[in-house]
């Protein structure tokens, strides 16, 4: 029961302190800069960027009605702006792992957050280079080209990785370098587990809006990344003495990548529920990003349960998978819900970048202020550890 109640919390603080967090605050400035980059690019309005479409379409996003020539810009722009935030992100995680007074057990907890950041821009630079590949977006070309194009951007992903792997290696955890790599290594998951969704939506066409189809296929592909993740991570822990280097970092980075395949798969399947359940209006975006919230915080509790008993225990692939796969769903409702305060009290009028990126400043500093509160009284209900609770008696 001790180790039962030590990983609900360590899990629960971790889930909405550290990766929802940082999962809302990312996407939150990364529809601030796509409005930006969108604007600059193509010198529209912001109106369009702030449209419920934008964010839930699965095959383009806002940059998926541009021209070639716009998308290799908005291309090269979105992977400067994307370096960027990546070297700062960096920066404070590597200050997170430095701050002798934060506690040693939750450095990692707020650098994983952080990490989240710079994913969401890097979503973006995938999406502007499919857009510039396949000369428009990929929900009217033909599936086996966009199949082609995300099998490509998949295997450089791939191969970007691995040849950062090897450099990363040799750096310690706490220099800058690591924490560059270790935000690349979540921002290029998720931007395979984006392409390979997009390819599914492209595959599937408009049989993914089908409520039973795309209940078959998150369970179906929930249950297979389970299963592997179950199979696998404790057998490359166990024969990375034996196996090559190369092949049990390939292998590790394709099981991150899957966890951001569910991530995805889940947004489709909880935006199909919540578009048939909710009506329009702010009160029913709060309720609805609080009820996901609730509800995801109750898998969170029952995916450690199962990970502390003997039948599963040694596998923290599940957690992982179940832990990340949440709080992207719970980060969405949330910017989500923030999106809609936004078009409710703009009145439907096109906003100006400063307008925006004032907004955008409130938003993320809230839900900054919202993670410390919710930090503090964690910190209260936590239970002691068997070494801390000797030193009490």
């Amino acid at each position: 029961m001790r180790s039962f109640k030590c990983g609900v919390w360590q899990n629960l603080h971790g889930f909405l302190v550290g990766k929802s967090t940082g999962v809302t605050s990312g996407w939150m400035l990364n529809a601030a800069i796509t409005a930006s980059v969108a604007l600059m690019v193509s010198r529209g309005g912001i109106k369009e960027s702030l449209a419920p479409s934008a964010d839930s379409d699965p095959a383009g996003g806002a940059l998926g009605n541009v021209s070639v020539l716009q998308a290799i810009s908005a291309f090269l722009l979105t992977l400067i702006i994307f370096s960027l935030i990546l070297v700062a992100t960096a920066t404070c995680s590597r200050f997170v792992h430095g701050a002798e007074w934060i506690p040693e057990r939750l450095r990692g907890t707020y650098s994983s957050g952080l990490s989240f950041i710079p994913a969401w821009q890097w979503k973006n630079v995938v999406s502007a280079l499919m857009v510039a590949c396949l000369g428009g977006a990929a929900s009217e070309r033909s599936p086996y080209l966009v199949a082609a194009v995300v099998l490509i951007i998949c295997g450089l992903t791939a191969a970007i990785q691995m040849l950062l792997e090897n450099w990363a290696s040799a750096e310690e955890e706490t220099s800058l370098a690591f924490q560059i790599f270790n935000g690349l290594r979540t921002s290029l998951g998720l931007g395979i587990g984006f392409a390979v969704n997009v390819l599914v939506h492209a595959v599937g066409g408009s049989s993914m809006k089908v409520p039973w189809v795309m209940t078959v296929y998150v369970i179906s592909l929930t249950l297979a990344v389970a299963t592997l993740k179950y199979k696998c991570t404790p057998m490359v822990a166990s024969m990375k003495d034996i196996w090559s280097p190369l092949l049990c970092r390939s292998l590790t980075f394709s099981l991150l990548a899957s966890n951001f395949v569910v991530g995805w798969a889940w947004k489709g399947m909880i935006d199909m529920i919540i578009a048939a359940t909710m009506h329009e209006g702010i009160l029913w975006h709060l309720f609805a990003a609080l009820l996901i919230t609730l509800c995801l915080s109750c898998c969170v509790v029952a995916i450690t349960a199962a990970a502390t008993s003997p039948a599963f225990a040694g596998t923290p692939g599940l957690e992982d998978l179940c832990m990340l796969a949440c709080a992207m769903n719970v980060g969405w409702a949330w910017a989500g819900f923030a999106m809609a305060f936004l078009r409710f009290y703009g009145d439907g009028k096109a906003l100006g970048i400063g307008q925006m990126w004032l907004f955008t400043l409130a938003a993320v500093t809230s839900v900054s202020l919202a993670a410390m509160v919710i930090d503090m009284g964690l910190r209260q209900v936590r239970p002691l550890d068997p070494e801390e609770e000797k030193l009490v008696k």
